[in-house]
């Protein structure tokens, strides 16, 4: 009985120490520091995990992207694309509008929305 008590515990406190570093795996925007002229300023890259699920829940309709399962037709049919997205992103201020996105970048985002779709 012991053993089991002290076995759970311990699995208990290691994912305790693991839960902050996958959270911040999971978070909306990394934060990274850019210098232009002689003024700092701060910009924000949403992950493409991140951006794929916005674009999912409606958060780019304005810019003509559609939400949910109208997203994932358009995207199987390739009326909609990732950098399509990435555009949207950008002009609602989501993304920095000088944001270009790489084929890591877009491919993550593919996945992510083929992920969506397989549900």
């Amino acid at each position: 009985m012991k053993s089991v008590i002290f076995g759970s515990l311990s699995v208990l406190l290691l994912s305790a120490g693991f839960a902050p570093n996958t959270l911040a795996q999971q978070a909306e925007t990394a934060r990274s520091s850019a210098t232009t002229g002689s003024s700092a300023a701060t910009t924000y890259r949403i992950e493409p995990f991140n951006l794929a699920w916005m674009a999912y829940q409606g958060y780019f309709e304005a810019q003509g992207i559609p939400a949910g399962r109208t997203l994932i037709a358009a995207f199987k049919s390739a009326d909609i694309s990732a950098r399509d997205i990435v555009q949207a992103a950008a002009k609602s201020g989501r993304l920095p509008s000088e944001f270009s996105p790489d084929s890591s970048y877009l491919g993550a985002m593919e996945i992510t929305l083929g992920k969506i779709a397989a549900r």
